[in-house]
């Protein structure tokens, strides 16, 4: 069975007009941190990851019998049963609110079920059996749509996603196996600022690991629904790139040049995968100086050229950032085929430029 999006992606494919047969090979599952697919030797070899996933695995197991386990397990699900009949009442008694509005009220589902030696979200669960039963397959191309379960370690995912990209690739015995990295939609219930994270992380993979292209959904997300029911436009979105007849990816910020003039600061990004860069809507870039100050500035057409994002300021900025956080509102920039622009973060150190 395919997913939702793998159903749209195929059919982008087929209307692509290739003529061979596609075949797709569905190896997921939801809730799941990169850490679970991951072997546990490379997981063990860095002692940030060792200490933050397995040996809190270990210490969590330890000493606990199966009959510890089971009551364990039990009592999350009686929280999941409650969770789950409560929200169902809530949607009797409101029929015309979303589900998204409803989980914001009555709260999620309870996650991550308790560890037990069993489960496939301990860490290189899934590793050690769902991804054995496909190494000898022949694939050329792989896509890859996951972060949501690591928001509450954002930190480690500098690490994990280009370890995961390796495990896959070592296991298909393909050392270049093209993957496109699908960059996660907006979601505002992720701790802190922890999606924008993810995503800023999946966007410097996508430039420093060879052959990985990302895909942004940031404009699909939903803010209180973290499975976003706009699964064809981000279906077709990566069937049309996979296809291979435009760019291979989503516009990104390749390069920045920065000058200054008299008391005026002049940024321009220039925009990989676009020649002509423009607004759908109301956007808005953030911009945080040394003072502390915060500013939000508002783009227009004088701020666009071609491929090139351009920002004048009257202060050295501390840092630039465009649709940095969880949910972003104001996401407006697009190439000419109508893929966004992935969200960026911009650094300055304190000095004359």
């Amino acid at each position: 069975m395919v997913s939702a999006i793998g159903f749209y992606m195929m059919l982008a494919l087929q209307e692509s007009g290739i003529q061979e047969p596609i075949a797709v090979v569905d190896c997921f599952k939801g809730g799941t941190s990169a850490s679970v697919w991951i072997k546990e030797a490379d997981l063990a070899r860095d002692a940030d990851l060792k200490d933050a996933f397995l040996d809190k695995y270990h210490e969590t197991i330890a000493g606990k019998s199966w009959e510890d386990f089971d009551r364990e397990t039990k009592a999350y699900n009686l929280t999941v049963e409650k969770h789950n009949r409560d929200l169902a009442k809530y949607l009797k008694m409101h029929p015309d609110t979303s589900l998204s509005t409803a989980k914001n009220i009555v709260g999620h589902t309870p996650w991550p079920p308790p560890y037990r030696p069993d489960l496939y979200t301990r860490p290189s669960g899934l590793n050690e059996t769902m991804l054995k039963q496909i190494e000898f397959g022949v694939f050329n191309q792989m896509v890859w749509y996951q972060g949501e379960n690591d928001t509450d370690r954002a930190k480690y995912y500098d690490k994990l996603l280009p370890l995961l990209i390796h495990t896959w690739r070592q296991t298909l015995h393909d050392p270049s196996l093209p993957v496109k990295l699908i960059q996660l939609p907006g979601y505002a219930d992720y701790p802190d600022n922890s999606g924008a994270e993810i995503r800023q992380t999946q966007l410097v993979v996508s430039r420093t690991v060879p052959q990985v292209d990302l895909v942004s959904f940031i404009d699909g997300g939903e803010e209180h629904n973290i499975h976003p029911t706009n699964k064809g436009t981000m279906g077709m979105r990566l069937g049309k790139i996979m296809a291979g007849d435009d760019y291979a990816g989503t516009p990104y910020v390749e390069k920045m040049d920065a000058s200054s003039e008299g008391t005026k600061f002049r940024f321009v990004f220039k925009i990989a995968r676009c020649q002509k860069l423009h607004l759908e809507k109301e956007t808005y870039l953030k911009v945080k100086y040394f003072d502390k100050k915060v500013e939000q500035i508002k783009l227009n057409a004088d701020n666009l050229q071609n491929n090139k994002l351009i920002l004048e300021l009257d202060d050295l900025p501390k840092e630039i950032s465009y649709a940095y956080e969880n949910y972003p509102h104001h996401i407006g920039l697009y190439n000419e085929l109508n893929y966004p622009l992935s969200p960026f973060r911009v650094g300055f150190i304190k000095k004359v430029m």
